[in-house]
């Protein structure tokens, strides 16, 4: 029985697509303009510099809840949203088909409390082969909330684009569910929630170890959510549930004021980590100081930089980390993996160097002098786990110095 490793990076790759999560012209849909100069100042939704485009988080907009809606609000439960959890059971590939998963979802968000109708979020093949989406499984549905209340996306555009805002992560109980550092879960679906060619072990029909399917993290705040490597069907895991009965105005996370961070672009020739950050962020037409979040064999990452500045965030103004106890928990709130022009990374890991920001270089090319073979600790940009900075422990090692397309986490001083 085997996960395959979704640290390579010969697997799944994420698009590029901007932060930005619609207009209320748009109806809360992703749209492409973004400024990345744009630095919010106010925590206002508008994240506007004044001059050109801005990152324009919309309204969210949509039906409002009817009066009296019968369990909404009680309880606990969300008042607002479909409900999107990952299953507190694990499951084989042999599901008893695209049925027998959605009996899983309705049995368990019924002993959970969780009002309403439940589809789980698979693809597989339908009659005359052919292939059934997950994302077309939803309906009209626009929305998705977790037990606990936080939005995961405003539309279905954005769910099935990876557009998050929180990682699915909680059970149907409103509790996380990690099997390790990751949250894997069958999806048979590839970026966009599309059916993954022979990839949905015989349309979740089977449990044999010869066959396999693609699987999520729902610790991932990004495109892998529903596609970050493959499992064979054998394995038990969890699956997506996700409500199907509302098409509510939801409202976006706030935006808020702080220290950015983000993704470099891919070090030139010669170039130091500190020159590449300094590059990305000037080809962004961002002002300011960024130098590269890694560690030497003489510093930790951690200790290049003064952390009494309070939050962290991406660039579109969601806190990674708000307060030092939250860095030292070592836990993201929002996955950092965007460029510094709002782009989503392509490939998944980012050079850190270290174990965490707290500790000196393991591997780390030779302070970043060396492109050759040898192994370099990496992090994983699009979750929010303590991978976030470090796989070592987790399978890493997987990533080696000669590879041309590595990034760098950027940090404003």
């Amino acid at each position: 029985m085997a996960v395959v490793c979704g640290c390579h990076r010969s697997g799944f790759e994420a698009t590029a697509t901007r932060v930005g999560y619609g207009d209320a012209n748009s109806r809360g849909d992703w749209h492409h303009q973004a400024d990345a100069s744009a630095r919010p100042d106010d925590g206002q939704s508008n994240m506007s510099d004044g001059a050109g485009d801005s990152f324009d988080w919309g309204d969210g907009s949509g039906d409002t809840l009817p009066p009296g809606d019968p369990g909404r609000g009680d309880a606990g439960l969300p008042e607002l949203g479909n409900v999107i959890f990952v299953t507190s059971t694990t499951h084989d590939g042999n599901l008893g088909g695209l049925s027998g998963a959605d009996d899983i979802c309705a049995g368990l968000a019924g002993g959970a409390g969780l009002p309403g109708n439940f589809v789980a979020y698979l693809s597989a093949l339908g009659a005359g082969d052919t292939p059934i989406n997950a994302a077309d499984r939803l309906g009209s549905a626009q929305g998705w909330v977790r037990r606990d209340g936080r939005v995961v996306a405003l539309s279905q555009a954005n769910l099935t684009s990876g557009k998050l805002f929180y990682p699915p992560l909680l059970n149907e109980w409103g509790q996380e569910t990690v099997m390790g550092a990751d949250v894997p879960t069958f999806t048979g679906s590839s970026f966009g929630g599309t059916m993954a060619i022979d990839r949905h072990c015989h349309s979740w029909t089977t449990n044999a170890p010869a066959n396999a399917a693609t699987i999520g993290n729902g610790a991932a705040g990004s495109s892998h959510w529903q596609a970050a490597t493959q499992a064979d069907c054998d394995n038990e895991l969890s699956i997506y549930c996700l409500q199907i009965d509302h098409q509510d105005a939801l409202e976006p996370p706030t935006p808020v004021a702080g220290r950015r961070i983000f993704v470099s672009a891919s070090p030139s020739t010669g170039e130091t980590p500190d020159e590449t950050c300094a590059r990305s962020a000037t080809s962004a037409g961002l002002a300011g100081t960024f130098r590269a979040l890694v560690a030497w064999s003489n510093a930790t990452a951690g200790e290049r930089f003064n952390l009494d500045w309070w939050p962290w965030i991406r660039m579109d103004g969601l806190p990674v980390f708000a307060s030092s106890d939250e860095l030292q928990a070592n836990r993201p709130q929002f996955a950092i993996a965007f460029k510094a022009d709002g782009l989503e990374i392509g490939t998944p890991f980012v050079y850190t160097g270290a174990a965490d920001l707290f500790s000196l270089a393991v591997n780390n090319c030779s302070d970043w002098t060396v492109t050759n073979g040898d192994p370099v600790v990496a992090g994983k940009s699009y979750t929010t786990t303590h991978q976030w900075f470090s796989d070592l422990g987790d399978g890493g090692y997987v990533n080696t110095c000669g590879y041309g397309g590595h990034e760098y986490y950027c940090l404003e001083e």
